[in-house]
């Protein structure tokens, strides 16, 4: 049974607003949450709110207009945070992020407000160890923390002892981005969707690509996005010899045509929270190639869905866009599999579970 709580408010803080896939994952939950009477107040660490992106239609409050972390910026902003949480009243305060989780937790601390993080990737990743301490300290001042994946759910529980209450609520995907069939004209395209940043790999996508290139003279990988990697995958395409057959077309906040007429997902990247961009490529219709990556690849696309490889494994990627590429029925019986799993990212049964965090006695599937 849905949790309707009409009339209570809620603010959602992340780190910036921008196009990504925690914004399009937010603002798809807000909308629910507001349909079932709860107001939401978005806010942001730093930066002011753009006018793209799935944010682009609300009010986003931000914090501070730098990006600048230092220890007398956090200040401010863990102050001008409290502030803001003691003019509501509000029912809970929902984080997003490492660095909103950190700020949160600690800004309500003492104010009676329920505090629900949210992991959007591991916190056990980070480089900066002293962030790290500060972070899983303050993670113990938490009601509720929510990950993404059953895996990251038990790597926290081994390593943090505090918040006890760890919940899995997978990302959630609205109805009008479900394609009705897998089926339909595909381009020969492999297409990778996501920020241009080293995380994410795609070096490894345009190797790969090379190597079966020759063989496959009508295929073409399309990158989707923007970042500080994008003059080093394009001189990488010019080394190797397929510039004229990879796109880089830049960043999009209406990914879904790309997505529905591409023949192959391609997700590379050595780490994620859960990955939207691999249920959106389900989604479409799209057969799936993914790094094994922590956390979310193999949950999503266990028993047939997609398939796997180590990450930076250039010789695994190779083989399975080979096949992908070589063989049309393998590629759309894949693809069937993956498109018919979507169904267990519904998004009613996703908004009714965090709803049920907004309770402290409502039992929650975890």
């Amino acid at each position: 049974m849905t949790v309707v709580l009409p009339g209570s408010r809620i603010m959602l803080l992340i780190h910036r607003a921008d196009i990504g896939g925690v914004e399009r994952r937010l603002s798809i939950l807000a909308d629910q949450f507001e349909a079932a009477g709860i107001a939401c107040t978005f806010v942001a660490v730093s930066g002011a709110s753009t006018d793209a992106g799935p944010l682009a239609h609300r009010s986003v409050l931000a914090l501070d207009p730098t990006r600048s972390r230092t220890l007398w910026r956090n200040l401010r902003r863990w102050w001008r945070l409290r502030q803001l949480l003691a003019q509501g009243p509000y029912h809970a305060l929902l984080t997003f992020g490492h660095h909103a989780n950190a700020l949160g937790a600690l800004a309500a601390a003492g104010t009676g407000i329920r505090v629900i993080l949210s992991e959007v990737l591991s916190p056990f990743v980070r480089h900066r160890r002293w962030w790290n301490r500060t972070a899983m300290w303050s993670y113990r001042l938490a009601d509720v923390l929510v990950v993404q994946t059953q895996r990251l759910a038990d790597d926290v529980r081994e390593r943090l002892p505090q918040p006890k209450r760890v919940v899995v609520i997978p990302n959630p995907l609205h109805p009008s981005t479900i394609a009705a069939t897998a089926e339909g004209a595909r381009q020969p395209v492999i297409v990778g969707l996501g920020r241009l940043v080293p995380q994410k790999r795609y070096q490894d996508l345009i190797t790969a690509f090379a190597r079966v290139a020759p063989d496959f003279p009508e295929w073409r990988v399309r990158i989707i996005g923007s970042g500080p990697e994008l003059s080093r995958l394009r001189a990488l395409a010019e080394e190797l010899d397929v510039a004229a057959r990879v796109e880089l077309p830049g960043a999009t906040t209406n990914p879904w045509p790309h997505l529905r007429s591409a023949s192959v997902l391609a997700h590379c990247a050595a780490y994620e929270g859960f990955c939207n961009t691999i249920i959106e490529g389900l989604a479409s219709g799209c057969a799936v190639v993914a790094s094994d990556c922590p956390y979310g690849p193999r949950e999503i696309l266990a028993n047939g869905k997609g398939l796997l490889y180590p990450v930076g494994d250039i010789d695994a990627l190779s083989s399975h866009l080979r096949l992908m590429m070589g063989n049309e029925h393998s590629r759309l019986a894949q693809a069937r599999v993956g498109h018919a799993s979507v169904d267990r990212f519904s998004l009613d049964a996703n908004v009714q579970m965090w709803q049920s965090l907004f309770m402290p006695t409502q039992p929650v599937r975890s």
